[in-house]
């Protein structure tokens, strides 16, 4: 049983770390017994306000157009664990696209696959911003599935 609860709360810190969580509230944790034992955490997520990110903030590091795509993780709530790929190395982030909705700052990413075009464009939440990295986070799927993409700030 510890095995399939510590698999419960790794998920639950794994979607809360990719979507931008600073601290969650577990409301509620359900175990179900039988044959194929069950157990599901319902929590609620917060970000500390210290760590907001402002749309001045980044578009200051997307004027300068320095970044490098370092990683990139998704998280599906109905799979075993994260997974870690290299993201796209043609992945356009425009300062023009910045928008604030309920306090929180996204942008819009054109990616560009060789010999393709009219590639989607897609919406991020920027998550995370300092001297070195920008994270970014994409609910891929409502409610399910969740995209965490890293960029190397560079000098």
């Amino acid at each position: 049983m510890n095995r399939i609860n510590s698999r419960a709360r790794r998920k639950l810190l794994e979607e809360a770390s990719i979507r931008g969580a600073s601290h969650g509230w577990i409301l509620e944790r359900t175990v179900e017994g039988g044959l194929s034992r069950f157990v599901s955490y319902h929590a609620v997520f917060y970000k500390n306000e210290e760590l907001a990110v402002s749309a001045e903030q980044v578009r200051d590091v997307l004027s300068q157009g320095n970044l490098k795509p370092a990683q990139a993780l998704k998280t599906n709530r109905n799979a075993s664990g994260f997974k870690q790929k290299m993201p796209e190395d043609r992945l356009k982030l425009d300062p023009n696209t910045i928008e604030v909705k309920e306090g929180r700052v996204f942008v819009k990413i054109m990616g560009e696959k060789p010999g393709k075009t009219g590639s989607p464009t897609r919406t991020f939440e920027v998550i995370g911003l300092d001297e070195k990295y920008i994270i970014l986070s994409e609910e891929v799927i409502d409610g399910k599935v969740y995209e965490a993409l890293l960029f190397e700030i560079l000098d």
